[in-house]
């Protein structure tokens, strides 16, 4: 199934497969495409959900009450139907339920519910976890949408950067060669204090996670007719990265609660200090908002 939703000036689509946004264009130029609409050349998906796991886990595998279960990368919730409502022209809920698929890779019952809804420009999307279980939930959240570059003609994806509010201090969380975390972390480097210039060859080692950010992002070049942010204050990282060792010519831009794995340790999800920790019949919302211009 897929929801569509319109306001004055966008029109977004989303399938109920993953509650995975599928299209965002303006309502005045129904040809110009915000989102990256995937391909097997470099990425096949649009802008797809993580949870409950972020990232890898050693061998695929993480541990929880002593027993270890299969975790795929960037969870399950990519892959499964979510029951799909829509309210009005401008707003659709998404749930997924815990079934006996997914206890089978995590031993929790839960409720995952994503509210799309329009405002102008502005996209909301809005997340709830409930925990259903008479055990406390250890989960990651996250979400890996995909937007097109360049976002015009005549530019090219090098005169494109990504900014931060100026009083954030940006630091590069330590990755193995295999996309795990090392445990280190480093002072990023920007151009002009804020903004961190964009290249095809920054992503060869796959992608950058970064922390303090500030909760916001801006993607656009000087003087662009077009950008995209995103703010995201309840989500601790922001992943960007787009097909290692190639010019794909889109940019994934992924705010996220948790980091992965360390390499060669299958973690134990409840001492996995980054994870959320969601006590029975408890709560957790966030909310990301996406403005295009």
């Amino acid at each position: 199934m897929e929801a569509w939703l319109c306001s004055d000036e966008l029109r977004v689509g989303i399938s109920s497969l993953g509650a995975e946004l599928l299209s965002v264009k303006r309502c005045s130029r129904t040809d110009f495409e915000y989102l990256w609409q995937g391909g097997p050349e470099y990425y096949p998906h649009r802008a797809i959900h993580i949870f409950p796991y972020v990232g890898r886990s050693t061998g695929g595998v993480c541990r929880l009450d002593g027993e270890l279960y299969q975790m795929p990368l960037h969870g399950f919730a990519a892959g499964l139907e979510f029951d799909c409502r829509v309210v009005s022209e401008s707003e659709a809920v998404f749930s997924l339920r815990s079934c006996e698929e997914t206890r089978r890779m995590y031993p929790r019952d839960f409720v995952l519910t994503a509210v799309y809804s329009l405002e102008g420009s502005s996209l909301r999307l809005k997340h709830t976890v409930e925990n259903l279980s008479s055990e406390p939930m250890y989960f990651g959240l996250g979400l890996h949408p995909g937007f097109n570059l360049p976002l015009e003609e005549g530019r090219v994806f090098g005169d494109y950067g990504l900014a931060f509010p100026r009083a954030a201090l940006p630091m590069q969380v330590g990755m193995t060669e295999f996309c795990f975390r090392t445990g280190d972390s480093s002072r990023l480097t920007l151009g002009d204090g804020k903004t961190l210039p964009l290249s095809h060859s920054m992503f060869d080692n796959d992608a950058l996670i970064l922390d303090m950010t500030g909760g916001e992002a801006v993607l656009s070049a000087p003087g662009s007719e077009h950008s995209v942010t995103i703010r995201y204050p309840d989500m601790r990282y922001l992943s960007i990265w787009h097909t290692p060792k190639t010019e794909a010519p889109f940019l994934c831009v992924e705010p996220m609660t948790s980091l992965p794995a360390r390499q060669d340790v299958v973690e134990a999800l409840e001492a996995q200090e980054d994870l959320i920790t969601l006590e029975p019949s408890g709560v957790f919302t966030s909310e990301l908002v996406f403005d295009f211009k």
